[in-house]
């Protein structure tokens, strides 16, 4: 079996992510290719060309939990990357990247562990997809959990509570952090242009867990901090055309859709 832990270690001043992966070299379980979308591959710091531009972005996902603070962390992740930005280029471009962030969105849970610098893990085979128009690759674990007593969730409130690290230079159980650790477990999953995963494994190297959280903060940060530009009716559109293609390609029941309209009508207008 084999296991993946999203860590948080201090290092120097700052406390930085650090990830226990499988070695690189451990067999790949199983293999499938999906249709996915043409795009060519980018170092996230030139354009993407006209034709990748042009494909269509995956839609979002009706996610169903009544987690908040999950959902949101899922819609900031998605409206970063279903941009042309030097995030999304970063990841290889807003197709393949939408397309990752939904598959793990679609199999991600929550789970308590005592450890509260563990923010997630992921363990069991792994399936590599590749993406047969583009040829891109990524690839999934078998399980994934957001650890609910780790910085994705939880900050030290009093003295006596167990210290909770800061993810880079975002605090903990903040909207920021949420969506940090998001796309940093999306680094270790997509394969980079050089053939290696965007994000080396770092296991219990500080050093390189601390060049990772850096480089998403190099990629990521503006267009993290300008989350907070994004209005309510803005997340709400995007929710609201998540459900209405559930609802087309028949993968929301009625019940489901019921309950969805009736949580969006709950959601703030403004």
């Amino acid at each position: 079996m084999r296991f993946h832990h999203c860590l948080f270690v201090p290092a120097l001043l700052l406390v930085v992510p650090m990830l226990i992966m499988a070695d690189p070299g451990s067999k790949i379980e199983r293999n499938e290719e999906r249709p996915g979308h043409a795009e060519n591959g980018s170092d996230g710091k030139g354009e993407l060309d006209g034709a990748a531009v042009a494909v269509p972005v995956p839609t979002p996902l009706p996610l169903k939990s009544k987690d908040e603070l999950y959902n949101t962390a899922y819609w900031d992740a998605y409206s970063i990357l279903s941009e042309n930005n030097s995030c999304s280029r970063f990841f290889r471009g807003p197709s393949i990247a939408v397309e990752v962030l939904n598959s793990l969105a679609g199999q991600l849970q929550t789970k308590r562990f005592t450890n509260s610098r563990l923010a997630v893990t992921m363990s069991g085979e792994t399936t590599t997809v590749t993406n047969h128009l583009s040829g891109l690759s990524y690839r999934l674990f078998k399980k994934a959990a957001i650890n609910t007593n780790g910085p994705f969730y939880r900050k030290q409130n009093f003295p006596t509570e167990t210290s909770v690290p800061n993810v880079g230079s975002f605090q903990p159980n903040t909207r920021e952090v949420r969506v940090s650790i998001l796309l940093h477990e999306l680094g270790h999953l997509i394969v980079g242009p050089n053939g290696n995963w965007l994000l080396p494994n770092d296991g219990d190297d500080p050093a390189q867990s601390a060049k990772n959280t850096n480089l998403i903060e190099s990629m990521c940060r503006d267009q993290i901090l300008e989350l907070e530009k994004i209005t309510a009716s803005a997340r709400r559109r995007l929710r609201e055309k998540a459900v209405e293609s559930a609802t087309l390609n028949g993968s929301m029941g009625r019940e489901e859709q019921s309950a969805a309209q009736n949580h969006l009508k709950g959601l703030p207008q403004r």
